[in-house]
């Protein structure tokens, strides 16, 4: 699957950053969520979101959101609270 995907990336970068929108599953986003830059953690729907743009996979803020819940229920990820110079903030961990 993770080849799969590597491989969807490359042809959204080669057809441009303002290609058509990909459907991409709950399965999927784990993955993806899982080889991202970061490794194990990353911040919350907004840097996903704009890692994912950055690679050419657009979804809506809704639908990350709805996915990431269903990820959550069966396991895949975690949300957890971080403090860090004084402020508390919500990071999403890939269970």
């Amino acid at each position: 699957m993770e080849k799969r995907i590597k491989e969807e990336v490359a042809m959204k970068k080669s057809l441009g950053k303002n290609s058509v929108v990909m459907s991409i599953s709950v399965q999927d986003q784990a993955l993806l969520l899982i080889i991202m830059e970061n490794g194990q953690k990353s911040p919350t729907q907004e840097e996903i979101r704009q890692r994912t743009e950055e690679e050419g996979i657009y979804f809506s803020d809704f639908k990350i959101s709805k996915d990431l819940r269903e990820l959550e229920a069966i396991g895949l990820v975690r949300f957890v609270v971080y403090q860090s110079m004084e402020r508390w903030y919500p990071v999403l961990e890939v269970a």
